[in-house]
């Protein structure tokens, strides 16, 4: 967890972190915001990390009076990401300037807390700010990558619900980060990449390569993984077994592009040439990851949606790993010379074990590859 800001507006002067404040009077022990569609606003916050699947960004806040307390939070290109009014009992919501709809929450509780993940938003209520109700979930994917200004106001969140006739008083704001649990990439290399050019890739035939009818062939050139005709793919050819900690794939980024699509297969069943990919894919390209599972038929099933999940690119050295475990899908990043770090995980039990894979797309190169059972 990483807090950005938090204040208990117990000074009489604003600090210098709300750098948006109309008709609000700091009276030092809360902000009040005139009736009549005022605000109090704050802005500029980019955090410790990008916002990505598993990833989410919290805000936080109480209202103590107002009969009409809104909030509308933008990112940092003053898109609207979600805009909520609490009237009485009823929420009116809509993210993406989309259109407004309703839901209900108890009226006695003070406390408010807004979730922004990847995947949508979530709204929850509080009597003491320590359990917690979600009164809705918002889809809407993809999420811009930050929530980067938020207003409190008295306009009822926007326009069409009406504005508060009396102040709104809140209190107790933070805005945070929170990161899921660390996790670990912990199998062997498969493949190191450490011997004499060779295409298709082979290794004395533990490769299957292309593997998908619909790929290109992998080849060993001066010791590095890459895609023949910009749509490498393989398999490896033996199977791993889910003996309670699951399955993983890894690979060492080699050469970068931008433009690459850095991919990894883990639990593919071995039926993959008739009855198609059956088991999970991700990649990343640039800064975004995309996580799919594929069921018979090549029907897919889209988990991660081009989550902006990297404030940077992949460089040369960074391991790129996808796990299944437990009945979640993870993927993790560990940067030349760091620690593995969860940048990606959805619950999803469709298959536990199976065959690990790659493929190279457009360009890029992979200097090592890894897995197995857990």
């Amino acid at each position: 967890m990483a807090i950005l800001y938090s204040d208990t507006f117990s000074s009489r002067t604003p600090n210098a972190f709300w750098n948006a404040n109309s008709g609000v009077t700091f009276t030092g022990s809360a902000a009040s915001i005139a009736a009549g569609g005022r605000w109090i606003g704050a802005r500029g916050l980019t955090g410790s990390f990008p916002l990505g699947a598993g990833l989410f960004r919290e805000i936080v806040w109480q209202v103590t009076a107002g009969d009409r307390p809104g909030f509308v939070g933008y990112n940092a290109a003053s898109d609207e990401i979600v805009s909520l009014t609490f009237a009485a009992g009823t929420l009116f919501h809509r993210v993406n300037g989309g259109s407004w709809s309703r839901a209900s929450y108890t009226s006695a509780h003070q406390w408010r807390r807004v979730r922004l993940r990847s995947s949508g938003v979530t709204v929850s209520t509080s009597p003491d700010g320590t359990t917690w109700t979600d009164v809705v979930t918002i889809g809407g994917a993809p999420f811009p990558d930050y929530l980067d200004q938020v207003y409190m106001n008295s306009a009822g969140g926007g326009v069409g619900n009406g504005t508060s006739s009396s102040a709104t008083v809140i209190d107790n704001f933070t805005w945070q980060d929170y990161a899921p649990a660390a996790i670990a990439l912990t199998t062997s290399v498969l493949d190191d990449a450490q011997r004499a050019d060779e295409n298709p890739l082979s290794d004395g035939g533990l490769w299957d390569s292309p593997g998908f009818p619909d790929h290109d062939a992998c080849a060993i050139v001066s010791r590095r993984i890459v895609g023949i005709d910009r749509n490498g793919g393989a398999i490896w050819k033996r199977a791993f077994s889910d003996t309670g900690r699951g399955v993983e794939t890894w690979a060492d980024v080699g050469d970068v592009s931008s433009s690459a699509e850095y991919t990894l297969f883990t639990a593919l069943q071995s039926d993959y040439v008739r009855l198609g990919r059956r088991g999970y894919n991700c990649w990343i390209t640039g800064t975004r990851l995309w996580l799919v599972r594929f069921d018979p038929g090549n029907d897919s099933t889209t988990l991660i949606n081009g989550a902006a999940v990297l404030g940077s690119g992949l460089a040369a050295g960074d391991r790129l790993g996808l796990i299944v475990a437990g009945g979640l899908v993870s993927v993790a990043l560990r940067r030349s010379g760091g620690s593995d770090q969860l940048i990606g995980q959805i619950a999803d039990s469709g298959y536990r074990s199976g065959l690990a894979g790659i493929a190279l797309i457009v360009a890029g190169s992979f200097a090592r590859v890894g897995g197995g059972t857990r």
